[in-house]
């Protein structure tokens, strides 16, 4: 303010002042002070710094604008309680001087977001090492780190890395935040069951091919095999799964089914099935015997060979005096590379053969060969007609011998049986024909 004074001065010399007080309007529209309760701008204030910039935490829903001016005469606007959107809140406080003047002082508030997080629950099987959860993305786009709980609602202790069995789990994903987020998280279930893989990566026998070729999916298979056992082989395709039905496997001959049985770690089972058919070596078919007495030694021939899977080696072969048939117990008496034999046994001889494989089993005997031989002269001194009737006769031979020994004698019969009147044409082997043997090279008929 000022003061003007008029002094009056009057002829007798006396005086009267009069006061004029002129004010003089202020044109400060400065502030003194700016804040914002609780929290500092950003820079200091200073009375010519026009623009402040504050960041509140997401909680922060309102703050208050405090300011004093410079003049007492000028006056102020945009202070007290302001409400804060997420995001940048621009606040004027406005300062009118006396005059007239204004000056705008500008407080920019960031309030900070809540990053979100999306991340999906994970359902899956296990494979036998650790389950990772689903990948988290936060809108801050900043990094993200996961704690994993034995609970399904991320409660409890944390787990001290990744789980690596079958359980129940939650994962709890965290954002690292940013100056416009706040870090945020969030929590799924992160459930591990068990593996059911129960398939077979491969599957095979030692030594011989399955049909068809392996597939996982394909559970019958079919072998041809000649052996007493046989290796089976098998993996599964996970180690988780356990399998049984391999190893060594007695066969016996013709179909085997051998049972290759998968268990996941569920408990759910597949089965592979391998037919086997183990066939045994077959016996070959003869030539060469004969029911009729001959005096040169025979040669008994393959006429149709012997078959093994791994090849015929040879031939075994029997001989006997007797029709009855060998076992498979019965020593050989013999072998053979060519199938031939020569039977030089004098008399009746029965023989058989069988097949010998390269892997050393053995068929079961062929059907018998007969050869009738005889070398020696057999010899008697007299002979002699007795008894005779209108029905019959008796014959008697003395003196009957052979360097080999005799045998059996057999007689020429002369029969009317069945209205015959001739010889009957089975003398020479038929038993109806064959002499008696009464001791001392004396033969009766």
């Amino acid at each position: 303010d000022n003061t003007l004074n008029i002094v009056v001065t009057s002829q007798s010399g006396s005086t009267k002042t009069y006061s004029v007080k002129v004010h003089r309007k202020s044109n400060d529209a400065n502030l003194s002070s700016l804040s914002v309760s609780n929290y500092t701008i950003s820079p200091a204030f200073s009375a010519s710094t026009t623009s402040y910039t504050l960041t509140v935490p997401n909680a922060t829903s309102s703050i208050t604008v405090n300011a004093s001016k410079s003049n007492t005469y000028a006056s102020i606007s945009g202070t007290g309680s302001k409400t804060l959107n997420v995001g940048s809140n621009t606040i004027k406080v406005t300062v009118t001087a006396e005059d007239g003047n204004t000056k705008a002082y500008t407080i920019t508030v960031k309030r900070k977001g809540v990053d979100t997080i999306t991340l999906s629950a994970k359902n899956t099987t296990y494979t036998g090492s650790m389950v990772a959860a689903n990948t988290a993305s936060a809108t801050s786009g900043t990094s993200i780190t996961y704690t994993y709980y034995s609970t399904t609602n991320c409660s409890g202790t944390a787990l001290s890395g990744v789980p690596t069995n079958v359980g129940n789990y939650s994962v709890k994903a965290v954002s690292s935040g940013n100056g416009d987020y706040e870090a945020g998280s969030k929590c799924v279930t992160h459930t591990i069951n068990k593996n059911t893989n129960n398939n077979l990566s491969s599957l095979s026998i030692s030594g011989y091919s399955i049909s068809p070729s392996f597939a996982a999916g394909t559970t019958s298979y079919t072998a041809t095999t000649e052996a007493s056992s046989v290796t089976v082989n098998a993996k599964t395709a996970t180690s988780l799964a356990t399998v049984t039905g391999t190893g060594s496997k007695t066969l016996s001959w013709g179909s085997n089914a051998l049972n290759v049985i998968v268990t996941s770690q569920s408990g759910a089972m597949k089965t592979y099935k391998i037919t086997v058919n183990n066939k045994r070596p077959t016996a070959p078919s003869l030539t060469g015997g004969s029911d009729n007495w001959v005096s040169t030694a025979p040669t008994i021939k393959v006429s149709s060979a012997g078959t093994a899977i791994s090849g015929v080696k040879e031939y075994e072969y029997y001989k006997s005096t007797s029709s009855t048939a060998p076992t498979d117990s019965t020593t050989a008496t013999g072998t053979t590379t060519t199938g031939e034999v020569t039977i030089s046994d004098e008399g009746t001889t029965y023989i058989w053969y069988r097949t010998v494989s390269n892997n050393g089993f053995k068929s079961a005997w062929s059907s018998f060969q007969v050869t009738n031989l005889d070398t020696i002269n057999t010899t008697f001194d007299s002979y002699e007609i007795k008894n005779l009737t209108s029905t019959g006769y008796d014959i008697y031979l003395y003196g009957v011998r052979s360097p080999g020994g005799v045998e059996r004698v057999q007689f020429p019969t002369w029969t009317i049986y069945g209205g015959q009147d001739d010889l009957d044409y089975s003398w020479p082997t038929s038993s109806f024909c064959a002499g008696t043997n009464l001791g001392n090279g004396t033969w009766k008929y």
